[in-house]
């Protein structure tokens, strides 16, 4: 990359049958990781190496994990958590987090819709500073 640019990735393999998802962060938002089991806290996958264009000798660990029955995955951009209101508040981390723990029973289409319906309640109509993006994904119990 030229000059000062950089950017940040998250790339996971995600083996369908066993559940197992295998990723690299770099420098990317945390995904975030709830357990299927009540009471499990939420988990991130956090960063792996720096992000992509920073270092010419930058390196990245690969880290991997068992997506189990009723785990749920929420991968998101800083367009999300930097969202502002009209007051210039962030919507923030904390605050996504909240929106999943109270959501937790819903499918991830529901999830989905529900951290954007939240998203876009706070904002109240306020121009977007960054483009946002969300996935999220379940695995069935």
């Amino acid at each position: 990359m030229r000059g000062s640019l950089f950017l940040t990735a998250f790339y996971g393999i995600l083996e369908p049958q066993s559940g197992r998802l295998r990723y690299v962060n770099a420098g990317h938002n945390p995904p975030i990781l709830l357990g299927g089991h009540k009471g499990k806290p939420i988990d991130k996958l956090s960063r792996t190496g720096m992000a992509l264009g920073v270092s010419e000798n930058a390196t990245w660990q690969q880290k991997m994990l068992k997506f189990t029955p009723g785990d749920l995955l929420v991968l998101y951009t800083d367009g999300i958590t930097e969202a502002q209101n009209p007051q210039r508040a962030l919507f923030s981390e904390n605050r996504l987090q909240e929106t999943i723990r109270r959501n937790q029973d819903r499918s991830s289409t529901g999830m989905l819709e529900q951290i954007l319906d939240e998203v876009f309640d706070f904002t109240q109509e306020a121009p977007d500073q960054d483009d946002m993006a969300l996935v999220v994904l379940s695995r069935k119990k």
